[in-house]
């Protein structure tokens, strides 16, 4: 039989970001663009788009019903309603019955492709699906060069069908890790392995841009398969439960529908070129002791609050792969709970892809090491275990589903476990029309090229100005009494920042200079580590002096006594990946939310040559020695989550730039001197103190409690009043809101509730609001939040225009899990929609009633 078929999808991406509303106020911008027009086609058509391609026809899956026209439907959308100053007031609409949302398809692939990977799974020998569902054979456990190899799976070359080459993200990819296959020489040593270094994702998060996001993840995928690779390990999508979190920065946010919504965007957007694999599922919070700590968690509590946001990556943007986490729910290892994987991942959240461990997350796995102590009966137990919950691929070596072909034999394991997962991988493989060894790398030509010999990414200059797009509508402006924009009078800006020494374990240990002043914060040193080129980065001093006004001078210090005549100060400060980052760098999670003292990189060689030698630098006393000086001063902070210190009262300028990525200073300097304006928001809640979240961890000991609400929901639940809320962030400019409207009285389980406002500026510089709204059940009778987050969206406004600005909210996304029937239930009664520029900052309610049906 003809094996050669070169199904993909490489249409799906669009196809889903304007059906689903992600498209955000971008929409009426780009109505008449040809690949809009395709989308208009192919919700006509049922969501499928023809063309040619690489060998076959491009095919898209069945997202909608026939004769849907998506765009329409659910798209957020907005019209200039006035374009100056005004008391413009829009009045409330007639009050009609809301209308039902579109039927659509969930996401399925091609029956085509179905059937060819059922026709290979027949021609497959035991040995042969093994290789499908591992990583690379089981090394030996005495060599020190056992950790290269485990970035792939491997080919079967009796079939053609080429292994994954995987490569992690989530804000750029990784090519440090693992060895290049070309060569099998270890990358870290051998090659320089740049790519584009995006800011991290809570960045990402916080610019709450739909679009932005999908770019992010549409050059992510590109770059990926520019280096041949064809599976990037992002999107991390994670509830930022507790600040303390020492992956904070690699996830979007606390709010699991926000969340949900960036990771589609960003999901769509990788896989136009790649399968994508979202991580960590599920409950994956605490990195310290990851791989035995327990958590303890409800069924509501689970689907509602840290898996709903991985049904919608599944549902709204057809994720290819999910990477089952380290850690055990309710005293079952996650890569062995056949509830969570099977029930609740592949059934009741619609998942369609493959199931892939984390690395060594299985129990004989063991960083590596414990396949030494477990037997081969212990072996098998475990793969029977996990191939019966649902668990589809191990990686990086195959300890355990090495026995698979013993356990059928032996009639333990019916082989019809084993071809559903091998079904499920090549179906993803097939999807793209990358399964092949003569296949491309992806379904279409990349924009960036690589440099095989020297190991990087090239011709990246468009997403290194994308990287610097999005670390500016992610910085957030917290607070601002007046001193910025830096003024164009202003003759001398001094650069501040501590110069320091930081080790991880991850880079040997070794220490490494980092000046908050000049150099480029980038993040974790762990799995999600990018390197970019440094001619193509850019730190805080660059950036000032590149977007300097005509006449300023910017100088560059560590201390304030180099402030000297300086009439204008911005102190750099924060973490490093020595503070926070993943188990296995040696940082893992905060102790607290101070910025914790530093090695002084400026001390004497005596000093540095002390051991044990102790760490001297307080940043904190740093910053209060520059606002001592009594100058105009703003403190940048470059972190992964919020911190706490004793200058946050007393600074009059506040910004949080979180990790922006390489080109950083890019968009510092044009956000300081007010070439752009800010629009970043919080994706977190910044506490006042660390007591008022809930207790981090209990260790891996006891059970550790997942909390049903989190974040804002937190605080409502506990009246806690935190020192900025979820969805604050301050602009150059001032929004005026007005006009709620939500369009009907009532609505059934099926609607969509179109809410309305009018958004004004009423400042006088050009600007973006975010809008978001909210809602809440006054009469519920289960357990629900006071209020979440349903629905959000960035608008570009000029000075003294408005805007009519329609947010679509589905009823399904009002949905909670009732624990009595074990489903998913639509609560009847009234519903109260609020939308504004903040958590906290919220216009009055309208109310829409929910019916269980039209009659």
């Amino acid at each position: 039989m003809s094996h050669r078929s070169r199904s993909n999808q490489n249409r799906i991406p669009l196809v889903a970001l304007v059906a689903f509303g992600l498209t955000g106020a971008t929409l009426v911008a780009c109505e008449h663009s040809d690949d809009l027009k395709a989308v208009r086609e192919a919700g006509k058509a049922g969501g499928q788009v023809g063309g040619d391609g690489d060998g076959g026809k491009l095919t898209a899956p069945r997202y909608f019903t026939e004769g849907e026209d998506p765009t329409v439907a659910l798209a957020t959308t907005e019209e200039v309603v006035d374009s100056g100053p005004s008391d413009f007031v829009v009045g409330p609409a007639e009050r009609t019955s809301c209308g039902d949302e579109p039927v659509r398809d969930l996401y399925t692939t091609d029956p085509a492709i179905t059937a060819e990977a059922e026709g290979l799974v027949q021609q497959m020998t035991l040995e042969q699906k093994v290789i499908q569902l591992t990583g690379v054979d089981i090394p030996n456990y005495d060599d020190p060069n056992r950790w290269r190899d485990i970035q792939r799976s491997r080919d079967d070359d009796a079939l053609g069908i080429r292994g994954y080459q995987w490569r992690d993200g989530p804000h750029g990819i990784n090519l440090e890790a693992g060895i290049d296959y070309r060569t099998d020489q270890p990358r870290k040593t051998t090659l320089k392995n740049y790519s584009t270094s995006f800011p991290t994702s809570v960045v990402q998060g916080a610019a709450f841009d739909f679009d932005l996001a999908r770019r992010v993840g549409e050059a992510m995928g590109d770059e990926t398969v520019a280096s041949g690779h064809n599976v990037l390990l992002a999107p991390c999508m994670n509830i930022l439960r507790n600040p303390l979190w020492g992956r904070a920065q690699e996830t979007f946010g606390e709010d699991s529908f926000h969340l949900g919504r960036i990771a589609t965007a960003v999901t769509i957007g990788i896989q136009k070129h790649v399968t994508g694999c979202a991580k960590h599922y599920i409950a994956n919070n605490i990195e310290l002791q990851r791989m035995s700590i327990n958590v303890e968690i409800d069924e509501q509590t689970a689907r509602e609050t840290y898996g709903r946001h991985f049904e919608m990556v599944s549902r709204d943007g057809g994720i290819g792969c999910v990477m089952a986490s380290y850690n055990l729910v309710n005293g079952k290892k996650l890569t062995q709970h056949e509830h969570l994987l099977t029930q609740v991942l592949k059934y009741d959240f619609g998942f369609r892809g493959f199931v892939l461990t984390d690395w060594w997350a299985m129990p004989a796995d063991g960083l590596g090491q414990g396949g030494k102590s477990y037997t081969i009966a212990q072996r098998m137990s475990i793969a029977e275990e996990a191939i019966k919950a649902g668990l589809d691929i191990e990686v990086p070596w195959a300890i355990h589903f090495s026995t698979l072909p013993q356990l059928v034999q032996e009639g333990r394991v019916p082989v019809q476990y084993v071809d559903r997962a091998v079904t499920r991988v090549l179906e993803q493989k097939l999807r793209w029309g990358t399964a092949y060894k003569d296949s491309p790398w992806g379904p279409q030509p990349t924009v960036t090229g690589y440099d095989v010999a020297e190991g990087k990414i090239t011709n990246s200059e468009p997403h290194v100005a994308l990287a610097a797009e999005a670390a500016e509508k992610g910085a957030v402006l917290l607070k601002n009494e007046g001193i910025l924009p830096i003024p164009e009078a202003t003759k001398k800006v001094a650069v501040i920042g501590a110069k320091i020494e930081y080790a991880v374990k991850s880079d040997g240990s070794a220490l490494k200079t980092f000046d908050f002043a000049r150099d480029v914060a980038l993040g974790d040193r762990g799995s999600s580590r990018v390197l970019p080129d440094p001619a193509l980065s850019i730190g805080p001093f660059d950036g000032l002096s590149a977007h300097k006004h005509s006449g300023t001078e910017v100088i560059a210090g560590n201390t304030a006594a180099e402030v000297g005549d300086a009439d204008f100060v911005v102190v750099v400060v924060g973490l490093t990946s020595g503070d926070e980052g993943e188990e296995y760098t040696g940082a893992a999670d905060r102790d607290d939310l101070s910025i914790p003292l530093q090695w002084d990189a400026n001390e004497s060689a005596e000093l540095k040559a002390a051991k044990p030698r102790p760490k001297t630098l307080d940043q904190n006393k740093l910053v209060t020695d520059v606002l001592a000086l009594g100058k105009p001063t703003v403190v940048v902070i470059e972190a992964g989550g919020v911190i706490d210190a004793p200058w946050l009262d007393s600074a009059k300028a506040l910004v949080m730039a979180w990790y922006p990525g390489q080109r950083a200073g890019d968009a510092l300097g044009r956000l300081l001197f007010g070439h752009a304006n800010f629009s970043g928001r919080l994706p977190v809640t910044w506490p006042r103190s660390l007591d008022q979240f809930p207790t981090f961890t209990l260790g891996d000991t006891v059970a550790n409690p997942m909390e049903f609400n989190v974040g804002y929901r937190w605080f409502d639940e506990k009246g806690h009043t935190p020192r900025y809320a979820f969805g604050h962030g301050l602009s150059y400019t001032t929004f005026a809101y007005e006009g709620l409207d939500v369009g009907c009285g009532d609505v059934t389980a099926n609607g969509i509730i179109r809410a309305q406002v009018t958004v004004r500026n009423t400042g006088e510089r050009r600007g973006a609001e975010v809008i978001q709204l909210y809602v809440s059940f006054p009469e519920s009778k289960v357990r629900r939040p006071k209020k979440e987050l349903r629905g959000f969206a960035r608008v570009e406004l000029d000075p003294g225009e408005a805007k009519r600005v329609t947010i679509p909210v589905r009823v399904r996304d009002l949905k909670y899990f009732d624990m009595t029937r074990n489903d998913w239930a639509i609560e009847e009664g009234p519903v109260e929609i609020r939308v504004g520029g903040s958590s906290d900052a919220l216009l009055p309610p309208q109310t829409v009633m929910v019916r269980a049906s039209s009659n």
